[in-house]
């Protein structure tokens, strides 16, 4: 599929805008349901998440394209913070500040609050550690964990700990991560230890 896409320069751009129109026919549909009093909680559906990683995948090689389609619908839907999140994911891979920016701003938004807030200081969880800040990360991803724990939070939050030098909790942390994914591999946790061992020995300690 991808082979034909790329081979075939109009009908990539024809698929592209027939995701596109999709993706703004589903939101308009479902703010219209919303404000009729049909939706109640969430409003961005999980299965709207599906489309923008279809997308994601279309335009693999090639984040602008990705990014303008999500400038577009931020504009459009100006309090929707899940298109902040994404957009803010994207901007992580050439500028880990501007990522963080954008999603520390999320966090003075009126409608962060709950488990979408837990969301948010994943994300930013994510940013302090590709910035190299460990510490912020660590206190940014507790906060995370305390409102929704996830199993790919506990793992970043174990990342956090070994960044920081504490291999303890970096093991116990990931650990946790496993077992809430129901894995039985559990090759992660072994890492963390044969890492510290590794790191150890190059210290000389």
């Amino acid at each position: 599929m991808r082979e034909l896409l790329q081979n075939n320069p109009y009908l990539f751009w024809s698929f592209v805008f027939f995701i596109f129109l999709a993706v703004t026919t589903f939101f308009t549909t479902s703010f219209k349901r919303f404000f009729a009093g049909k939706i109640e909680g969430r409003k961005f559906p999980e299965e709207l998440q599906l489309v923008f990683k279809a997308l994601r995948e279309c335009h693999s090689g090639n984040e602008r394209d990705y990014l303008n389609i999500l400038r577009e619908l931020a504009k459009k839907y100006p309090e929707e913070i899940e298109i902040f999140l994404m957009a803010g994911d994207v901007a992580r891979k050439t500028s880990p500040h501007k990522a963080l920016e954008i999603h520390r701003d999320l966090l003075f938004r009126s409608g962060t609050s709950g488990k979408l807030r837990g969301k948010v200081l994943k994300h930013m969880g994510e940013d302090y550690l590709l910035l190299g800040k460990a510490s912020k990360a660590l206190n940014t991803l507790r906060e995370s964990v305390k409102i929704d724990d996830k199993s790919e939070t506990r793992e970043m939050l174990s990342r956090a700990y070994e960044s920081a030098g504490d291999t303890e909790e970096a093991y116990e942390n990931m650990k946790k991560s496993v077992k809430m994914r129901n894995d039985t591999d559990y090759t992660p946790v072994k890492a963390v230890l044969t890492r510290a061992v590794v790191n150890s020995i190059k210290k000389g300690d």
